[in-house]
């Protein structure tokens, strides 16, 4: 499947992952998708643009992406991470390959891997 719409989903507090964003969603104008770019702590505006998104690219690292997961899961989105810090075990590309393999992906190429979610409510009793 092609992807057509792209969130761009980036950690604020890393400058790198800002501007690693802003050239991502120039590629992806090139690569003749429609892309979205949105703070991973902004969750009013990216749960306003998630419907109708084939995919989001998540720039930060782990956290980023279990925040990033949090609000997209309602809609089935596939998540891409990349990397900006040190270790990285959920994210798929580093910041240094990911303009390199991004057709890719937007070709449908690869598969995606289904996890499971689990919600938690706590309650406390006086």
């Amino acid at each position: 499947m092609a992807m057509k719409v792209v969130g761009v989903i980036y950690h604020p507090k890393i400058p790198a992952a800002k501007a690693l964003s802003e050239r991502l969603s120039e590629a992806l104008a090139g690569m003749k998708a429609n892309a979205w770019l949105c703070s991973s702590w902004d969750e009013e505006s990216m749960n306003t643009q998630c419907q109708g998104t084939d995919l989001a690219l998540s720039v930060g690292g782990d956290g980023t992406i279990l925040r990033v997961a949090r609000m997209v899961a309602a809609w089935g989105i596939p998540i891409v991470g990349v990397n900006m810090g040190h270790l990285g075990f959920m994210t798929e590309f580093s910041a240094g390959e990911v303009l390199e393999k991004l057709p890719a992906v937007l070709a449908g190429e690869g598969w995606v891997d289904q996890r499971a979610m689990v919600q938690v409510d706590l309650t406390s009793e006086p």
